[in-house]
């Protein structure tokens, strides 16, 4: 009878869940926002991809990993061609379907990969202390990137500047739009091929989607937070010599995420050196080595 109950109080709450979120139950499961691409098993890793990035973006490493673990690609809803949630907020709507995912796949000793706002939403997904989260890997991504560059940050959701950067867009065509985002891209990565693959992810985005997520990150300061977390947490920082920065060495790089991961009680730091932002593509062979051995 008690098992009975239990069976019952999970369908019911999957239902409010789905209610409250505006999601549709399917016939075998539960429909989600985000897209999964499943491959390999073993022990599950949930990859989560970064800023109006395609789950494409991880795919290399999963294949490169799914003969040992079951490996789950996600691509964020209004990302790179996937449809958005009605409304926000959005990163907090994320991380909620997220969990619900795990429990409603029965995930256990689960492994998150997040990269830049990917590796943010890994962290808050990590503060819900569920039990089956085992170890995060964060791919240059901070607790509070809005204190990088300003010292006196607004905390909160800044929805009139998350509304002015989409208006920015509606003062360009579509090939200076193009453009921009070449030009974005190639500051992001040195690997020429994905230059126009990105380009094409941002273009299918949703405007409001990318905004609002956006400036929900930077209102956030989870760096006291991260006391809370008690699996293992280990960081990648893309670290890349610029001779118009001399300033930005991999010493700066380095006390920059020490300060801003102080409160976590269990991390391992790792300089990504000769990378722009998206270290598994600069290096692939590298990051894969160091990815294999963190994850056993």
């Amino acid at each position: 009878m008690k098992t009975i109950f239990k069976q019952l109080r999970f369908y019911f709450g999957t239902l409010i869940f789905l209610i409250s979120t505006g999601l549709s139950p399917s016939v075998f499961g539960q429909a989600y926002s985000f897209a999964v691409d499943k491959i390999g098993s073993g022990k599950p890793v949930i990859f989560i991809p970064g800023l109006i990035t395609s789950g494409e973006v991880w795919q290399p490493i999963a294949q490169e990993i799914a003969n040992n673990y079951e490996c789950h690609v996600l691509t964020l809803p209004g990302y790179a061609g996937q449809a958005p949630l009605s409304e926000g907020p959005y990163l907090e709507r994320f991380r909620q379907e997220i969990l619900q995912y795990l429990e409603q796949n029965q995930l256990e000793e689960v492994q998150f990969v997040g990269h830049s706002i990917g590796g943010f939403l890994s962290l808050m997904i990590a503060l819900e202390d569920h039990s089956a989260i085992e170890q995060l890997v964060i791919v240059d991504a901070l607790p509070f990137f809005a204190q990088t560059f300003n010292q006196d940050p607004q905390l909160g959701f800044d929805e009139v500047a998350a509304r002015q950067y989409m208006d920015s867009f509606s003062k360009f065509d579509e090939v200076q739009v193009r453009q921009y985002r070449k030009q974005v891209a190639q500051s992001m990565t040195k690997q020429e091929k994905y230059w126009d693959k990105m380009v094409d992810w941002a273009m299918l985005s949703d405007a409001q989607t990318e905004a609002f997520s956006t400036y929900e990150m930077l209102g956030n300061d989870l760096r006291e937070r991260l006391s809370e977390i008690k699996v293992p947490i280990t960081v990648f920082a893309a670290f890349d010599e610029n001779p118009d920065f001399p300033t930005f060495t991999k010493e700066a790089v380095e006390e920059m995420y020490t300060s801003q991961y102080m409160h976590a009680p269990n991390l391992e730091l790792i300089i990504a050196e000769g990378s722009r932002h998206f270290i598994m593509l600069d290096q692939e062979e590298w990051f894969l080595e160091q990815l294999s051995s963190v994850l056993k």
